[in-house]
C-alpha cells in the first residue's frame, strides 16, 4: 500500500515534467537597445516573445509596458500602470479614450511606417532598425 501512495503521490509532478518535455516550447524573449541620432544610448525594450514588452529608459528606468491579447491587439500603459492607448492588430492606434490617433503599417521593404490621425506620414523604422522622421532625416535606431 506505501508504494501505491507513493506513486499516487509523485503521478501529478510526472505529468507536469512530461508536459514540459513534450510541450510546445516557450517563445524566445529579447531585449532591443535604442540609440538617439548621435548613436548614444537611450534605453531598452525587453520582450517576451508573445507580443508583451517593457520599456526602460537610458538610466534603467522603468516607462511603461505594452500587453498583447490573443486576437493581436495591444493594450499600453505607462510606468504607473495606468492605461495610455491601444495598438489594434491593423496598425490603428488609440488612445485611452478611444480616439483614433494614427495608424503603422509595413512597406515592400519591410520599414514600419507611421502616420498620424490626419494620415499625415510621420516617420519610419527599417528593416534594419533605423528610423527616420517625416523628411527622412536620421532620428536614432533600434539594435539587437
Amino acid at each position: 500500500m506505501t508504494g501505491v501512495r507513493a506513486f499516487l503521490a509523485l503521478t501529478p509532478l510526472v505529468i507536469i515534467m512530461l508536459l514540459l518535455i513534450a510541450g510546445p516550447a516557450l517563445p524566445q524573449s529579447s531585449t532591443k537597445r535604442l540609440y538617439d541620432k548621435h548613436g548614444s544610448y537611450s534605453g531598452q525594450i525587453q520582450e517576451d516573445g508573445r507580443g508583451n514588452s517593457r520599456a526602460y529608459d537610458r538610466h534603467g528606468g522603468y516607462t511603461g509596458k505594452t500587453e498583447t491579447g490573443s486576437t493581436g491587439d495591444a493594450r499600453i500603459y505607462d510606468a504607473r500602470g495606468n492605461y495610455v492607448g491601444r495598438k489594434k492588430s491593423d496598425g490603428r492606434m488609440y488612445d485611452s479614450h478611444g480616439n483614433y490617433t494614427g495608424r503603422e503599417e509595413k512597406d515592400s521593404s519591410g520599414a514600419t511606417r507611421v502616420y498620424d490621425s490626419r494620415g499625415n506620414y510621420v516617420g519610419k523604422t527599417d528593416k534594419d532598425g533605423r528610423q527616420y522622421d517625416a523628411r527622412g532625416n536620421y532620428t536614432g535606431r533600434t539594435g539587437g
